[in-house]
């Protein structure tokens, strides 16, 4: 098997291969190479018994009938690599160019949002995508949550002009008082990087809907109404609860959904004074 050597020359700094190789013409190996060069065994005549060769010889053979060269890269930072290898024999007569084109992919940074707000309220927070580049960035957002999850997007994708600044805004809006939890990745289709976060969210006890103040004569009785409002897709029962002395109302109704209730209270205080109480529905 005729054989030539070349001296290697690799273009970037960031890829790193050995400086010389030796190419083997398997064209012209001999059959007993060709057919066996990997197994490890050497064809021998009819009624002879065939030995084994050599480990070593047997790895270095099936190593030089693939005249592979390798090579290492090591980048510093996701980007796109291109590397140029020459291979020169010793006389100059043969040149061969390779070209070696690489991307670095991101690793995947996480982090952790937590939410706290009473049940009916909400809270947002922005995310910003920051785009000091100098090429357009489409950033696509994915937001995993079990059915009927609190949180919600103001967009699933977006574009990010160069020298620019976008945002996201995730909102956290409990119905009632919960513990929910969900998952937002931000995949970033041009650079190929990927945030994702650990959502969680506390929907606390509901504030106060209202302040009231009723100005009532003592012995007379005086009448409020509350509207309530059934905000979801299925009729609601109410129970009322008031610690107010001297009032009356209905301790129980039911709302249909997406209408409201007119409440009345009637209260009648007895004597004159300052009162302070709450009811709850």
């Amino acid at each position: 098997m005729e054989s030539k050597f070349f001296e290697i020359e690799i273009s970037n700094p960031f890829f790193t291969g050995a400086s010389s190789i030796t190419l083997q013409d398997q064209s012209k190996a001999l059959p007993h190479q060709r057919d066996a060069g990997g197994r490890g065994q050497q064809p021998t005549p009819r009624g002879r018994r065939a030995e084994a060769l050599p480990r070593e010889q047997s790895s270095t053979d099936a190593q030089q009938s693939t005249n592979a060269l390798e090579l290492t890269c090591n980048p510093t930072k996701p980007a796109s690599y291109t590397c140029y290898v020459i291979l020169k024999s010793l006389d100059r007569t043969d040149i061969r160019l390779y070209e070696y084109k690489l991307t670095a992919i991101p690793q995947k940074i996480k982090a952790q949002l937590e939410f706290r707000v009473p049940a009916r309220g909400h809270v947002s927070q922005e995310i910003p995508i920051v785009n000091n580049s100098s090429q357009e960035w489409k950033v696509v957002a994915t937001l995993e949550q079990n059915k009927g999850g609190c949180f919600s997007l103001n967009r699933s994708q977006m574009l990010v002009k160069k020298q620019m600044t976008e945002n996201f805004q995730l909102t956290f809006r409990p119905q009632w008082v919960c513990q929910t939890s969900g998952l937002l990745t931000l995949k970033n289709e041009s650079t190929k990087e990927e945030y994702e976060y650990e959502l969680k969210g506390v929907g606390e006890e509901p504030l106060a809907e209202d302040h009231i103040v009723l100005n009532c004569k003592a012995r007379e009785t005086t009448n409020h109404t509350f509207e309530i409002k059934n905000n979801t897709e299925k009729t609601q029962t109410y129970t009322v609860w008031t610690d107010l002395q001297n009032a009356v109302g209905s301790k129980e109704f039911q709302v249909k959904p997406r209408a409201s209730h007119p409440y009345v209270l009637a209260i009648t205080p007895l004597l004159g004074g300052v009162y302070t109480a709450s009811i709850t529905f």
